[in-house]
């Protein structure tokens, strides 16, 4: 029967009732008088009527929750509170609806105080009685209080404050699976419930004799790295033993336990763990390893303790973290997928900062998409054979004002040195016609005192050297030379003037002083470049402008060379620096694209793997490359090298198709290595030993490029080496091969080497009994002499060709020698196994035609 059903018939009996006359009476007019008799109803005192009494006010040891199913409270909660608590109260409010009950939600403020209140969590605005240390009731232990009218449930962690709302839900409310509805909820303050958790595995931690109950925890909070570690001390101190250590500013610290960050800390040392009498102090230099080590620590003592943990000084101790990995440090993914360059590059600019060496770890996989910045390299790397993906695909050659992209000019790795380049034009303000820079070892000294050792590269716009011939024809650039200089402005004999400058209008100061770096030890895939074949050529690469630096063991492929593409400067460039060795890398030559070149015809663009501008000793060692010879057993011939204006070049026990020196080299070494063909332009000394050249199809040894005027100014030197080649010829080979451009301006005077020294020399394969032209293209030239000014074998002639003076022979009885015939080459001396050929023209050379 339902309340008001109830209520109803409570009233039909006191309206309808046997009174004094025996009779059934009514009593319509609510007088308290029988209709017919007059006489009071029963239970009636018409002339004294009870006053109706006042709701009974509840008592204090009572809250009244719900009556006759209306709620006389409402829930507070905090602003704070954790999604799941709001979830979970919803969650009740929603169960009471369905009972017929309606239940509001606040947020604890000033302004919205109520008579009876069901509180979760410990509020800020309800007065100081509602008040209590929370984290006394343990990681595990909660309260449900009564306080006057109101209702406070906390928790000693929000998974705690979760459960005593359940406990509320079934124990204070009554709430069950089963319930149907609610009508009154009374709870006495006796209900009270306190459930404090008391069963720790550690009963005390102290440090030395002192209790750390009371201690704090002392980080700058606003860094997220010590915030982090500093939440999880707690966390570990209070679950363990019920300690809650409050966390406070570093310079509030007294009894604590110190989390520090610090900037390069120590030198050698990362990390550092000091117990003293009254205190803890985790201190670093490298935020990312903090938790790592913090964790380690506590693992091993709090973790695992039981009873009375004691730490003391005999704890002490640091840990050598001076090599930083991009997974620790950097956070990188290393999955292959998800881009890390920012990791990578956030890890090397901090050990650049602080000298640490970087590392990866061997079964991690970088994936690098386009970038607008490089990865600035200056302290040793060890790559320990993990994968770096260089995506391309997506690196548009242009950018959105027409001109070439950032992405696809911006190296990924760049090796910088620490001192920038500093501008010194003025500095060579004395240079004039009249006071000459003076080549040929004229001039020892700049003329100034940099004050340190170091490279100077300059510059005079107003002469234009290697103006070039042929398909890529040009207007030459600019004289232009690097210089090695002591700190009194001495140049260093390994790389004298090669030019004589009436003028210096542009020149700039590199450090050559740096510490030596090396890095290396990787596998590199790059996703090729999807854009049109043009010169618009991309540096996504290993780029070293940063002397004294060696990289080795780089593994590089290529993938997804499609029917276009853009070519590369260089998989490893070497720019503006000195002392430089790359070692032990395989490479892999890029597919040959075309393009129309600057004369109006197609011609092919040259892509490199090796790449070198403007630097000086550069060696690359124990190189070689994929793809070096056909199905067919020949020698593919695709460039995987390019250099310019370069000095002292070496290439030893390398297996490359090319070693290709273009305008400006001095001096280059080649020992121990095969090649398809090797190429020179400039001036100094080309030394060979132990070098094997498959002359396929191009029939000659060493070529002296004909679009720079096929010059070599100084001498050539070859020993123990070997001409191979596959395809038979009926006709000849040639030692050297040459141009004839007589009628052309290259901007200086073209040389033959002057000095030929040959010391073991062989033919091997299909055509070893075939002749050997000492050069190609001036055998059987007209009889002229194209030493002299205006001689031609052409149309007149602009540039004069000068002859080689000496060719000294040993070691190759085997060879049938042809000697060249022109006038040129009148006084030129020749030797056979140590004695001169008084007559090598009669019995190697070509008669001149009449």
């Amino acid at each position: 029967m339902t309340k008001k059903l109830l209520v109803l018939l409570l009233s039909f009996v006191l309206v309808f009732a046997f009174c004094a006359c025996n009779k059934v009476c009514a009593d319509s007019d609510g007088d308290g008088k029988c209709d017919d008799c007059g006489e009071a109803m029963p239970g009636s005192t018409p002339e004294d009527p009870e006053e109706p009494k006042d709701p009974e006010e509840p008592k204090d040891d009572v809250v009244v929750l719900i009556e006759d199913g209306t709620a006389n409270f409402k829930f507070v909660i905090q602003k704070n509170s954790t999604g799941a608590l709001n979830k979970k109260v919803d969650t009740l409010i929603k169960t009471l609806k369905n009972l017929d009950v309606d239940v509001k939600k606040v947020f604890d403020e000033k302004d919205n105080l109520s008579d009876c209140e069901v509180i979760i969590g410990m509020p800020e605005n309800r007065g100081d009685e509602f008040k209590m240390d929370i984290h006394s009731l343990g990681k595990n232990g909660y309260a449900i209080k009564i306080i006057g009218q109101k209702i406070l449930i906390v928790g000693g962690t929000d998974t705690a404050l979760l459960e005593a709302i359940d406990v509320f839900e079934e124990e204070f409310l009554g709430i069950t699976k089963k319930t149907k509805e609610l009508t009154t909820v009374k709870i006495n303050a006796n209900q009270s419930l306190d459930m404090t958790q008391n069963d720790y595995r550690i009963s005390a931690i102290k440090i030395n004799d002192n209790d750390m109950r009371d201690y704090t925890i002392a980080a700058d909070m606003e860094n997220i790295y010590a915030a982090e570690v500093a939440e999880y001390v707690q966390d570990v101190f209070y679950d363990k033993a019920g300690y809650w250590l409050e966390i406070v500013k570093p310079d509030e610290a007294d009894k604590s336990i110190i989390i520090s960050i610090k900037e390069n800390t120590y030198a050698g040392d990362g990390y550092s763990l000091t117990v003293g009498d009254e205190a803890i102090t985790f201190e670093t230099e490298f935020p990312d390893l903090l938790m790592e080590n913090v964790s380690s620590f506590l693992a091993k003592t709090l973790l695992v303790g039981q009873g009375e943990v004691v730490f003391t000084s005999k704890q002490s101790k640091t840990e050598n973290l001076r090599d930083i990995y991009y997974e620790t440090f950097g956070k990188a993914t290393a999955d292959g997928l998800a881009d890390d360059f920012e990791a990578i590059k956030k890890t090397h600019d901090y050990a650049n900062k602080w000298g640490h060496t970087v590392k990866a770890k061997s079964t991690s996989v970088f994936y690098i998409g386009p970038n607008t910045e490089s990865i600035i390299v200056q302290t040793d790397t060890d790559w320990q054979g993990c994968k770096f993906i260089f995506d391309d695909s997506g690196v548009d050659p242009y950018g959105k004002d027409g001109n070439r992209s950032k992405e696809s000019t911006t190296p990924i790795f760049s090796f910088e040195s620490s001192t920038p380049a500093k501008t010194i034009t003025e500095k060579f303000a004395h240079v004039t016609a009249a006071n000459p820079l003076i080549d040929e070892g004229v001039t020892t000294n700049i003329g100034f005192a940099p004050g340190v050792k170091c490279m100077i590269v300059m510059h005079n716009k107003n002469k234009k050297h290697f103006i070039r011939f042929g398909p890529n024809q040009d207007n030459g650039a600019a004289q232009q030379e690097l210089l090695l200089v002591d700190e009194n402005g001495n140049i260093d004999p390994s790389t004298p003037l090669q030019w004589t400058y009436e003028a210096v209008t542009y020149a700039v100061m590199y450090s050559v002083t740096e510490r030596p770096i090396t890095a290396g030890n990787a596998v590199v895939q790059t996703i090729s470049n999807q854009a049109p074949s043009a010169y618009t050529y991309y540096s996504r690469n290993f780029d070293i402008t940063r002397s004294n630096v060696t990289l080795t063991n780089l593994d590089h492929t290529i993938t997804n060379e499609g029917d276009t593409g853009a070519p590369y400067t260089g998989f490893t460039a070497v720019r503006n620096c000195s002392n430089v060795t790359i070692s032990d890398c395989k490479f892999f030559p890029s597919k040959d694209y075309s393009t129309i070149g600057s004369a109006g015809v197609l011609v092919g663009m040259g892509s490199y793997e090796i790449s070198a501008t403007m630097s000086n000793n550069v060696m690359w060692k124990n190189c070689t490359q994929y793809k070096f010879f056909d199905d067919a057993g020949y020698a593919i011939g695709q460039g995987t090298m390019g250099t310019n204006y370069c000095k002292n070049l070496f290439m030893d026990g390398c297996f490359t198709c090319s070693f290709d020196a273009h305008k400006g080299t001095y001096n280059a070494t080649l020992t121990n290595s095969t090649f398809e063909h090797i190429n020179f332009i400039g001036e100094g000394k080309i030394y060979l030993e132990n070098v094997t050249i498959h002359v396929d199809p191009k029939k000659y040894m060493i070529n002296l490029r004909d679009d720079y005027g096929a010059t070599w100014e100084g001498d050539l030197e070859i020993v123990n080496c070997e001409l191979y080649t596959v395809k038979p010829t009926t006709t000849y080979l040639n030692l050297i091969n040459t141009g004839s451009h007589h009628d052309h301006d290259f901007g200086y005077i073209c040389y033959l080497p002057e000095n030929i020294k040959i010391d073991g020399l062989k033919i091997t394969g299909s055509n070893k009994n075939v002749p050997l032209h000492l050069y190609y293209r001036l055998d059987n030239a007209f009889g002229t002499d194209l030493s002299l000014p205006g001689a031609s074998g052409i149309n007149g002639g602009l540039n004069p060709y000068m002859p080689t003076k000496v060719l000294d022979i040993k070691n190759a009885d085997d060879i049938t020698w042809v000697l060249p015939g022109t006038l040129q080459f009148k006084d030129m001396k020749v030797y056979m196994n140590g004695k001169e050929v008084a007559d090598w023209k009669a019995k190697y050379g070509t008669k001149p035609q009449q």
